[in-house]
């Protein structure tokens, strides 16, 4: 896995409090925190997925799960439930032949 990010430098201490430094540190600090975090990218040739959960119900967006033979992602503010079907039918037809 490659990630390319360049982490903060943080600056050596002050003689005296300095508010503005200490903001800057702080900041520093976060974004090391959320850079470490970050998933980054991921390239595989060969990949096995165990385990995967039937449907989207419960999961963070971003998850896998499967439906049947199919693999999916979950997406936010898109349901995807098992076992939802719909069947209907409009007038009817028919044909006579003479």
């Amino acid at each position: 896995m490659t990630r390319r990010i360049s982490f903060p430098l943080f600056g050596s201490a002050a003689d005296k409090y300095n508010q503005y430094q200490e903001m800057q540190q702080q900041q520093s600090y976060n974004l090391l925190l959320r850079a470490l975090k970050s998933a980054g990218e991921q390239r595989a040739t060969n990949i096995v997925l165990t385990n995967l959960q039937e449907g989207d119900a419960g999961l963070e967006p971003g998850s896998l799960y499967v439906i049947g033979n199919r693999l999916f992602i979950s997406k936010l503010n898109i349901a995807h439930p098992l076992g939802v079907s719909a069947a209907t039918s409009v007038g009817s037809v028919t044909v006579v032949i003479s």
